[in-house]
This record gives structure tokens, sequence and C-alpha cells, in this order.
């Protein structure tokens, strides 16, 4: 036992002494199997960096073959001031790696070098890995218009061209950790094969404007972040007579100052964003202007101009739009800009699979907080392209007057107004959706999104032939797929006419299963008050959360409908009088009922020479039960009808019904 134990001391002493010591000229070039390259060997991410002894002086030169890029992470801290950790890319620039904590180094083909002296221990590792570019997936023109770019949301590669070159500011997420700037590579040309210039953040860290050489550049962001930097795009020939020319990029809900010194020629700094920008002081040159654009600093972006012997008896001034220019004629000019509250940002699936709230120190137990007028910004949700989840969105708004919208819009495009939501559940498949909200006065507005899988078994497979078909819809969790000859009909009955929220529950697609694609809920079909009708032979139906509300849906075979307009519910209270009218023109119209109550029909207003027939059942020969005349009907009242799907069909015309409905 005790051989054993030296054994192994002996082995892990051998290992790491020799992690201590390194060597210079090392070639490190990407293997046949396409495997990340680790130094030490033995050492991977989930390990403190080991030691490295003083008085070394060691280099390492990573080959990256063309068309590939290399990502590259150390974890690094030098022992004193006189070491020196450092890397040189391929264009001759230089970065200083004294203190790393495995945040990304992305490169472009060709060489690296790593270089290190050590004068007192110091801790040091590498990992380096390679992949293929991106594809490119756009090629776009600059002109009159500035262009933003949600720069590391996706991978991919942009050819972006203008007249006189282009100009680069990028928007960081977060102020305090821009890292994610790495990952996006600017070349000057058509492609990655251009000369490389930078990546985004080292160029952010000049807080100035980089403006190209020549008409064409590239942009290719190699990794996709769960982080909204932008981009801004200009053509350079609106900007290259600003010195300086910065970003103003402050938090939300922050006083924040900036100062530019133009000397005798024009300044400027520009915003990029939702928020709005209300100017609380400034201090500028008697004799100088502030001009301010909306978009490009040119005619068609022009707002207006403020004299500097005047300007502060105007503040404060709010200042609204995506991209804002303020640009100084001349001198020394000094801002306080108050930024609104509600900034724009994406929101994705946490790994953890947490929800996530807005704003974060908000909960379901308290109020929504309020947001100030004059707001303008939008919440992209996704699941970054993980399949099988759903969306439960819990909203808690009030806007303040009319003008103010608050929307969401789902991945189909449909469009719906939560100006007052009172946390009623709103469900949503996997793919993203966006939440805009503008404020002209004072509202309310907060919100709670979290990802749950599907139902993971179809549980339920129907033909849907003659005889319709009745489900109670949100009383459990349910999964089902439809399929008929010509398509399926639905028309949903909620329990409580007055509160179907829970309808919201119920998705439906067209196809076999929640692949297929989405159509709306159930929610939304019944608001309709019409009968929604499948283009093909199968729907899937899906309820992801249970309720304890006996809502209803019937599932017809299409053929027995599609010549019925309009053909609606008639769903009315337990014991009431209720009153439905159709307006068939010269077409047949039709009511259905679904439940297990007798509906009485008390009075009834139709054409003369119109018919209305009775199906129990579907609209078939096996469901007919008897026709009646327009003139006639109203001396056979009242008449009784009962069975769970009862149908009234109306040959033309206008007809009005009253109907008493059991207990």
């Amino acid at each position: 036992m005790y051989t054993s134990v030296f054994i192994f001391f002996v082995l892990f002493s051998a290992v790491y002494s020799d992690a201590n010591k390194c060597s210079s000229g090392d070639l490190i070039q990407r293997p046949n199997n396409g495997y990340p390259i680790y130094w030490p060997a033995l050492w991977n991410e989930n390990e403190p960096a080991p030691q490295l002894a003083g008085n070394q002086y060691c280099s390492w030169y990573i080959d990256i073959p063309s068309g590939y890029y290399a990502q590259l992470i150390i974890r690094a801290k030098t022992g004193d001031n006189s070491s020196s950790f450092q890397i040189t890319d391929s264009s001759g620039l230089k970065y200083n790696i004294d203190h790393e904590k495995e945040e990304p180094w992305y490169f472009p083909s060709g060489s690296i070098s790593i270089s290190i002296h050590t004068n007192a221990p110091a801790t040091f590792a590498l990992k380096v890995s390679w992949a293929q570019y991106p594809a490119t997936t756009i090629a776009g023109g600059i002109g009159t218009s500035p262009l933003i770019v949600n720069i590391t949301k996706d991978a991919f590669g942009a050819q972006y061209n203008a007249v006189t070159g282009l100009s680069l500011l990028a928007f960081p997420a977060d102020l305090k950790n821009y890292y994610s700037l790495r990952s996006t590579l600017v070349f000057e040309g058509n492609d990655y094969n251009g000369r490389f210039v930078s990546n985004l953040y080292e160029m952010y860290k000049t807080h100035n404007q980089w403006m190209s050489n020549g008409a064409y550049i590239y942009v290719v962001n190699v990794e996709a972040s769960n982080v909204l930097n932008q981009l801004l795009i200009q053509e350079a020939g609106y900007t290259k007579d600003l010195n300086p020319y910065h970003e103003l990029n402050c938090a939300p809900s922050s006083t924040c100052s900036k100062s530019i010194h133009g000397g005798n020629s024009k300044s400027g700094f520009v915003y990029v964003g939702n928020q709005t920008q209300t100017l609380l002081d400034i201090t500028i040159d008697y004799n100088a202007t502030l001009s301010v654009y909306h978009g490009s600093q040119n005619s068609a972006g022009y707002y207006k101009s403020y004299a500097g012997s005047t300007i502060r008896s105007l503040l404060p001034l709010p200042f609204n739009g995506k991209v804002v220019q303020y640009i100084v004629s001349s001198g020394k000019s000094m801002f306080t800009f108050k930024l609104s509250e509600c900034q724009s940002t994406s929101i994705y699936r946490p790994d953890n699979g947490a929800p996530v709230y807005w704003p974060r120190t908000w909960n379901e137990n308290q109020t929504a907080p309020h947001l100030a007028p004059n707001q303008n910004c939008y919440f992209y949700l996704s699941n970054t392209n993980q399949k099988g989840y759903y969306m439960r969105l819990i909203v808690r708004s009030k806007s303040g007057d009319s003008s103010s919208k608050f929307t969401i819009t789902d991945s189909s495009g449909v469009v719906y107004n939560i100006s007052h939501e009172k946390e009623d559940p709103w469900f949503f498949p996997d793919q993203s959706l966006t939440i805009i909200v503008y404020t002209s006065s004072r509202s309310e507005f907060a919100f709670k999104v979290e990802w749950n899988l599907f139902p993971q078994k179809t549980q339920h497979n129907a033909a849907i032939g003659i005889n319709p078909v009745v489900v109670n819809i949100t009383n459990d969790v349910y999964a089902a797929e439809f399929y008929s000859v010509i398509g399926c009909s639905l028309l949903a009955f909620p329990a409580d006419v007055n509160n179907y929220y829970s309808l919201r529950s119920t998705l439906v697609y067209e196809g076999q299963d929640y692949n297929g694609r989405y159509v709306s809920t159930l929610y939304d079909i019944y608001k309709t008050h019409t009968q929604w009708m499948s283009n093909a032979g199968n729907i899937y139906v899906i309820n992801v959360e249970a309720r304890s509300v006996l809502d209803q849906l019937l599932v017809q075979e299409a053929g027995y409908t599609v010549d019925l307009k309009p053909y609606q519910e008639l769903s009315c209270a337990r014991s009431s009088t209720c009153s439905k009218t159709l307006k068939g023109g010269k077409s047949k119209s039709g009511l259905a009922y679904a439940g297990n109550q007798t509906q009485t029909l008390l009075d009834i207003t139709m054409d003369y020479n119109a018919t209305l027939s009775v199906y129990y059942g579907s609209q078939n020969s096996n469901g007919f039960y008897r026709s009646y005349n327009g003139s006639t009907i109203r001396s056979q009242l009242p008449l009784p009808f009962i069975g769970k799907v009862v149908q009234y069909i109306v040959s033309s015309g206008t007809t009005m019904f009253t109907f008493k409905l059991s207990g």
C-alpha cells in the first residue's frame, strides 16, 4: 500500500513540476481530428491554472489554416508588475493577457504568437480550438440611412459596402462586461480573406468610430451569444468630418455625463437604442450650435438645431429615436442626460430553466412597477432553437392613456394587445416572441416568462369522419393528432363565456405534432366566434396546462361545414336566455351547440322562404333530425332540442334565435 502511494506521489510531482517550465518557439497546429489543444496537456477548464516558475521566457506560435478561425481560452495571472504575458495577432496588434479568466479570444486565419516573461512565479494555462467560419448570410449597401445590427446574437458573416467607406461604432449591452464583442471580427475587403482589422471588443475600447479605407468591409461573428450587443454601421461620408465621434452608451434609468472637445472642428456622439434621452444640462460655447439628427447626419435625418446662447433656457429636452446624433459645431461641450427606465433586450431560456422576471426585482406577489412617460422598448424572448419547449408568459400591465401601447407579436406574426393585463397566463410555442412597450404617460408594466417542456406523448390519435368529436380540452394536460379527408373544423366552447382565459393554454398546429405550422391558441380562435378550418388533413392540438375548467372543443370533418358562412358556436351560460344572430345572405349559415343542456328555442325571426334544418351530430344524413319552414316555425314554438352536438343550419338570409338553456 505504501509503495503505491509513493509511486502516485512521484508521478503527480513529476507532472506538475514539468508544468512549471515552458520553452520558446513551440508550434501549435490544428490536429487532423480537429480536437482542441491544451497547455499543459493535462490541464482543463475545470481546474485552476497551474503554477509557472519565475525567470522564464516562453513562446508559442499558433497556426490557423485558411477558412478557419481559432478560439483561444487563457487562464493567467502574473506574479509581479515586471512580468508580462502578451498575444500578437496576424496584423501585428498586441494584447496584454496578464490577468485572464477564460473569457474567449478569437483570431482569424494566419498565425498568432503568445509570449511570456516571468520574473516571479505566476499561473498560466491555455486551450486553443479551431472551427470553420460561418456562412455569409448578408450582403448590403449602406446609404443615406444608418444600419443597426444585433451583432453577437447569431453566428453569421456579412459584407457591407458604401460609396466613400464605412463607419463602425459598437454598443455593448453590458457596459462593465463586454467580452462577448471579441467574437466579432472585422476585415477590409469582400470576405475573411481581406485584411484583418480587429475585433469589436478592441474597437469599442477606443470609444471612437472606426472608418474603413475602402468601400467594402466584411464582418463575421463566429460564435452566437445570448447578449444583445449592437453595431452601428454608417456611410463614412456622414461622419468623417467629426473629430472626435463617440458613442453615447448609458445604463437604463441612469444619469450620465458626456464631454467632447472638437476644438475648431465639428465633434459629436450618437445614441443607439429605444430609451428616451432627456438632456438635463449642457455646457457649450456661446457661439456654438448643437444639431440633432434622427438617423444619419444629412438632410433626411435632420431634426433641429439649438444655439449655445439659448439652449440652457430650453432644458430639459427629451429626444427619442433608435439612432440619435448630437453634433456640436465647435469647441468643448459637456452634456448630462437622464435615460429612461426601459431598455430593449433579448431574453433567452436560462440553462437552469429558472423563470425570468422583468424588472428583475419584481415578482407576482407585488404590484406592477411604474414606467415613466415617453418610453419605447422591446423585449425579444427566445429559446435559442431548443425544440420541445413552450413559453408561459405572465404580464401585469396598465397603460396610462389610449396612446400608450403594449403588444405581443408571436412567431406567426399575430399581434396581441396587452395594455391591460392581470396575470392571466399566455402560452406560446418555442419560437421567438416580441413584446413592445410604448408609453406616452405614466403606466404600469411587469412580466414573467418561463420555458417548459411540451407533454412528450401524444395521448390521442383520432380520425374525424361522419361523426364529430367533443373533447374536454383544458381539464387535463392533453395532446392529440386529428386527421380527416378534407380538413378539420374547430369550434371552442368555454365553460365561462365571460372569462375564457383558460383557452390560452391550448395550442393548435397544422401537421402531425408541435413541429408543424403553429396556428394560434384556442383563446384567439374562440374570439373570432366562427369556425377555424385547417388547410390540410392533419392537425395537432395540445393543452399544456391543466385547469379545473370544463372547456370543450368540437372537432369535425370540414367537408360538412365548409359551405356554412358564417358558422358559429352557440355558447350560453347555464339557465340563461340568450340570443344569436346569423347573417348568411344567399348562402347557408349555421350554429353548433356542444354540451348536455336542453336548448329550448323560444323565439325565431327568419326569412319566410328559408328553412331551418336541425342535426344531432354532423350535417349529414346520419345526423339529420328535422327541418322547419320559415313560414310556419313560429307557430310551433317553444321547441326543445337535446343532444351533445346540435347543429342549427339556415338555408339563407338573416336569422335571429332566442334560446333558453337548462340548468
